[in-house]
C-alpha cells in the first residue's frame, strides 16, 4: 500500500482498477516532397483540417456536452479555421519543400512550447489544448484511428501520464469511475471537464504512473488530492462509507441551488461567480449564484489576435447582461501583464514583470488601450447593472487618474448622443498591501472594495504561487493576511462601502465560516463552487463564524488556522470528513 498527493481538480471518490493509458505519441517522418508536389500537399492539409473539424463537431454533438465543455471544443473548432495557423503550415510545406504531417508538428510544436513558456497558469495550461488540436490533425493526416478510450471497459480508474481536454470529454461516467495524471493543474481545460462530469481526478501527481501496474486496486479522492495504491480492507470500507457520504451531499447540493445563501441566523450571504468569457454566465446562473463579481475581461483578448475593439467590448458586456436579466455585471478593466498575457508581443521584458508595469498601470500609460474599454463599459450601462472595477490600485493617484480617464470616457459619449447612465458603481481590487493599508483613503472615492485574494497573498508574503520551490509559502490562512482582511473589512463597514472577496480563497469552502466571521458578506466564485460554498453557509451561524474568526486571528501559525478550520468543517459537514 502506498498514497501519492496530488492536486484536487474534481472531488468525489473512486475504488476501481487501474487502467494504464499509453501516451498518443506519434512519430512523424520528416518526407521531402518535390516542388510541383506542394500545391497537392497544401490540398491534402486543407482535407485534413475540414475532417479534423468534422471529427470535433461530431464529438460535440454526440457527447451531449454542457455549456462549458463546448466553449472549449468550439475554441477548438476556431483554432482549426485559424488562417495564421494554414498560412504556417502552408508557408513551411512550400519552403521547406516537407510533407503537411512534418509541417503540422512542427508548427504545433512552436505553439505548445510557446505557450508553455507563459509564466500564467491558466495560458501555460492551454499547451494540452495545442496538443490535443495537433494530435486530431495528425491522425487524420497519418491514417490512425486509435481505440476511443470511451470504449473501455467498465468500472476503471485510468491513469496516464496526461489527458487532453478530447480524451477527458469522452469518458463515459457509466464506465470509468475516475482519472489521474502526471501532470496539470485546477484550470486546466481537461480539469474544467472533470468538474463538469462529476468524475473524481487527481492531476499533478509526477511520474505515479511509472509505479502502477494494469488492474491494481486504486483509491482516488478528489476531494482531498490523494492516491491510494492497493489499499487494505480497513481503508476500502472507510472510503466506501465517504463515497457514499459525498453522494447525499452532492444530492443536498442540487436540492440547495435555488435556496438563498442565508446562515442559520437568517443573514444572507451575496454569491456571485467569476466569469472570463460571456458563455460561462449561464454556468453561474445554473449553479445558482446571484450575477457576476468579476468579468477577467483580459481573458476576451486572444494572443496573437488585434486587442478587442470597443464594440466587441460592448457586445460582450451587454450579451452578459442579457443572459443576467437584471443582475449585477462586475467588469473588471484589463489586467494584463506580470504572469498573464500582454497586448503587445514587442513590448520589452521587464526583469521583474510582477512589481512593472502591469494591469492598470500599464492601461494608464496606454490610453488608447484604455478608453476603448471604459466608453463600452458605460455604453453598457444603459443596458443593465454594471460596476466599473480597477485592478491593482496601489495608491489613490492611481485610481484618481482611472477616475479621470473614465470621466473623459463618459464626457466623450455623451457628446456623441450615447446614453450613459447617472450613476455607474466604481470599485477597486486590494490586492496589493498598500492599497489594504490605506483602505480609509481608497473607501472615500469609490462606491465598493473587492479583496483579491490571490494577489495579496502573493504580494504579502513575497511568494510566486507559480514558483513550486516556494509554493508551500503561498498561505492563505497566514496570520498576517487574516489581519489585513480584518483591516479592509472593518474600515469599509466603518464608512458603509460594501466589500467582497473574489479569488481561490473566497470558492475554498476551508474558508467560507473564516470570512464570514471577518465581517464579508459577499463573495466571487467560479460557478461550480457555488452550491457548495452556499451549502456550508446554510450550515452555520454568524456567531459562529465571528467566534471563528476570532481564535483563527489569535494563532500564532498558519497550521494551527488550518487545523482549526478543519475541525470546524468537519463538525458542519461531516460528509467530507
Amino acid at each position: 500500500m502506498e498514497t501519492y498527493t496530488g492536486i484536487p481538480v474534481s472531488p468525489g471518490v473512486a475504488i476501481g482498477e487501474i487502467y494504464l493509458l499509453e501516451t498518443e505519441e506519434r512519430s512523424v517522418p520528416a518526407r521531402p516532397i518535390k516542388a510541383e508536389g506542394a500545391d497537392a500537399e497544401v490540398a491534402r492539409l486543407d482535407r485534413a483540417l475540414a475532417q479534423a473539424r468534422a471529427d470535433l463537431n461530431e464529438l460535440r454533438s454526440a457527447s451531449g456536452m454542457g455549456t462549458e465543455i463546448d466553449a472549449i471544443f468550439s475554441t477548438h473548432d476556431m483554432v482549426l479555421q485559424d488562417p495564421t495557423l494554414h498560412a504556417e503550415v502552408a508557408g513551411l510545406i512550400r519552403q521547406r519543400l516537407m510533407s503537411a504531417e512534418w509541417s503540422v508538428a512542427q508548427v504545433f510544436e512552436e505553439w505548445i512550447v510557446r505557450f508553455e513558456s507563459l509564466e500564467d497558469q491558466y495560458f501555460s495550461q492551454r499547451a494540452s489544448d495545442v496538443r490535443d488540436i495537433e494530435r486530431r490533425v495528425l491522425r487524420v493526416l497519418l491514417g490512425d484511428r486509435t481505440r476511443e478510450i470511451s470504449q473501455l471497459e467498465n468500472g476503471v480508474v485510468i491513469a496516464a501520464h496526461d489527458l487532453t481536454p478530447s480524451q477527458t470529454a469522452t469518458l463515459d461516467p457509466q464506465r470509468t469511475l475516475g482519472f489521474l495524471t502526471d501532470v496539470g493543474g485546477p484550470t486546466s481545460h481537461t480539469a474544467i471537464i472533470a468538474r463538469s462530469l462529476g468524475m473524481p481526478a487527481v492531476v499533478g501527481l509526477g511520474d505515479i504512473t511509472s509505479r502502477l501496474q494494469d488492474g491494481t486496486l486504486i483509491i482516488v479522492d478528489g476531494n482531498r488530492g490523494q492516491v491510494i495504491v492497493d489499499p487494505d480492507h480497513t481503508q476500502i470500507r472507510r472510503y466506501e462509507q465517504i463515497a457514499r457520504g459525498y453522494e447525499r451531499y452532492r444530492s443536498e447540493l442540487e436540492r440547495i441551488r435555488d435556496y438563498p445563501a442565508e446562515t442559520l441566523d437568517g443573514h444572507v450571504i451575496r454569491l456571485l461567480g467569476n466569469i472570463e468569457v460571456t458563455t460561462d454566465v449561464s454556468a453561474v446562473i445554473e449553479a445558482g449564484g446571484d450575477g457576476i463579481g468579476l468579468f477577467r475581461t483580459e481573458f476576451l483578448y486572444e494572443p496573437g489576435k488585434p486587442v478587442p475593439s470597443e464594440d466587441d467590448h460592448f457586445d460582450a458586456y451587454v450579451s452578459a447582461l442579457r443572459q443576467l436579466a437584471g443582475r449585477p455585471l462586475t467588469v473588471r478593466t484589463f489586467d494584463f501583464g506580470a504572469d498573464k498575457v500582454t497586448p503587445d508581443a514587442a513590448m520589452k521584458q521587464e526583469p521583474n514583470p510582477f512589481l512593472g508595469s502591469r494591469s492598470l498601470r500599464l492601461c494608464l500609460e496606454r490610453p488608447g488601450l484604455f478608453l476603448p474599454q471604459l466608453r463600452a463599459i458605460l455604453r453598457a450601462s444603459g443596458y443593465g447593472t454594471v460596476r466599473c472595477l480597477f485592478p491593482m490600485v496601489s495608491g489613490l493617484e492611481e485610481l484618481r487618474a482611472a477616475k479621470g480617464l473614465l470621466e473623459k470616457a463618459r464626457v466623450s459619449l455623451r457628446a456623441e448622443g450615447h446614453y450613459v447612465a447617472e450613476k455607474l458603481p466604481i470599485g477597486v481590487m486590494i490586492e496589493i498591501p498598500s492599497a489594504a493599508i490605506i483602505a480609509d483613503l481608497l473607501v472615500d472615492e469609490v462606491d465598493f472594495l473587492s479583496i483579491g485574494s490571490n494577489d495579496l497573498v502573493q504580494y504579502s508574503l513575497a511568494v510566486d504561487r507559480v514558483n513550486e520551490r516556494v509554493a508551500h509559502l503561498y498561505q492563505p490562512a497566514h496570520p498576517a493576511l487574516l489581519r489585513l482582511m480584518r483591516h479592509v473589512v472593518q474600515t469599509a463597514d466603518n464608512a458603509g462601502v460594501p466589500v467582497s472577496l473574489c479569488g481561490e480563497m473566497a470558492g475554498d469552502i476551508l474558508y467560507t465560516m473564516l470570512l464570514i466571521g471577518l465581517g464579508l458578506r459577499e463573495f466571487s466564485v467560479p460557478a461550480r463552487a457555488v452550491p457548495e460554498v452556499k451549502q456550508v453557509i446554510r450550515n452555520l451561524t454568524v456567531e459562529q463564524s465571528r467566534e471563528a474568526a476570532v481564535w483563527c486571528s489569535e494563532a500564532r501559525d498558519t497550521a494551527e488556522v488550518l487545523e482549526r478550520l478543519r475541525e470546524a468543517m468537519n463538525e458542519l459537514l461531516p460528509a467530507l470528513s
